[in-house]
């Protein structure tokens, strides 16, 4: 069983797995927003629930807050991590001769489960063709088939920590909309009733329209908007993409100003997946609707909870010679793998 898209989670894999998230940060958390290795005894849970286990980092572009999430959500889950942090250091990519398949069928032999970061979309699914163990993508290009799941899955927790619930929230989504955090989320929305999706992209940077369609498919209210007036006085969250390009700044229109935000209501979640441009001032930082930094520290527990529901069900360091058994998933309204092995619940992907 693998993470490779959003869209193989369905709403009861999500809930069940928010419930995990749950454990590893309560509400009554401390403002890092994770339970310390020496605390995860008082949730109930085993200290390590994946000692012994081996988790491959595979980071073929740059990271910082996925890839230390997740390398820290392994190590307070007991689990060892081996791999490299940019695609120089290793062997495996264009850089060299060997392929993300041979890269694919080595790695089998060496970890329980793989985490992918790839500069190309569909990485990650190509990937998996040659796995024989659990494989997350930890973000996978830019463009049409571009995915960040676990990205989507914090953003979710931190709305619904912050306004109790996921169905009828609003969301204005501003920036490069054709990254792959911003797809994820949109996505990811659609798994509830009565949300609607305001997108404010900056000029060249929008969501295909067949994107856009497929979501409206799916029973999202998508509304395009060219500012912030008229819609920002009335959303839940405002979502700040930022560009995919770090030379390249936002539009004056589309920063968040402290003017701006003033018109807002005073518990909107101002919401950025990191790391920021001039979209977002150092001034918004210290206004109570910035909730972009406690969003980032989700990244911990999230990425725990998904590491142990992969891992975790009658966890035990696996024989050399087997995949992991993920079999006890399979009760969990989560669908066991399908040939594919992609199949965290039912899939609605777009054909």
């Amino acid at each position: 069983m693998s993470l490779i898209s959003i869209d193989d989670i369905g709403r009861a894999g999500l809930e069940r797995l928010f419930a995990r998230v749950d454990a590893f940060a309560p509400a009554d958390a401390p403002a890092h927003g994770v339970v310390r290795s020496e605390e995860m005894g008082q949730t109930g849970r085993r200290s390590a629930p994946l000692a012994g286990r081996i988790i491959a980092m595979l980071f073929f572009q740059a990271s910082t807050r996925t890839r230390l999430s997740f390398e820290a959500a392994a190590l307070r889950l007991g689990a060892h991590c081996i791999g490299f942090a940019e695609a120089g250091s290793a062997r495996a990519g264009p850089g060299w001769r060997e392929s993300l398949a041979d890269t694919a069928r080595m790695l089998n032999a060496y970890a329980d489960a793989v985490v992918i970061r790839h500069p190309e979309a569909g990485a990650a699914a190509d990937y998996l063709r040659q796995s024989t163990i659990p494989v997350i993508n930890a973000g996978d290009g830019v463009g049409e088939g571009a995915e960040h799941p676990t990205q989507a899955i914090l953003d979710l927790y931190t709305l619904r920590q912050a306004r109790g619930r996921l169905d009828g929230v609003s969301v204005l989504v501003v920036g490069d909309l054709r990254q792959r955090a911003p797809r994820s989320l949109a996505r990811a929305l659609s798994r509830y009733r009565e949300v609607t999706l305001h997108l404010m992209p900056a000029a060249g940077f929008a969501m295909s329209a067949a994107e856009m369609a497929m979501l409206r498919r799916r029973g999202l209210t998508v509304a395009e908007t060219g500012g912030y007036d008229g819609v920002i006085e009335r959303v839940d969250a405002v979502y700040l993409a930022g560009m995919e390009d770090p030379q390249t700044p936002v539009p004056a229109a589309h920063v968040l100003t402290p003017d701006v935000l003033a018109r807002a209501r005073a518990d909107v979640l101002v919401l950025h997946p990191l790391p920021r441009g001039n979209e977002l001032p150092p001034e918004i930082d210290g206004h109570r609707q910035a909730h972009y930094f406690r969003q980032a520290a989700y990244g911990v527990p999230v990425r725990m909870a998904v590491l142990d529901m992969l891992l975790g069900a009658r966890a035990q360091p696996r024989d050399r010679r087997h995949a992991p058994d993920v079999s006890a998933l399979a009760d969990q309204s989560i669908s066991p793998p399908v040939a594919s092995k992609k199949g965290w619940g039912p899939s609605n992907r777009p054909g």
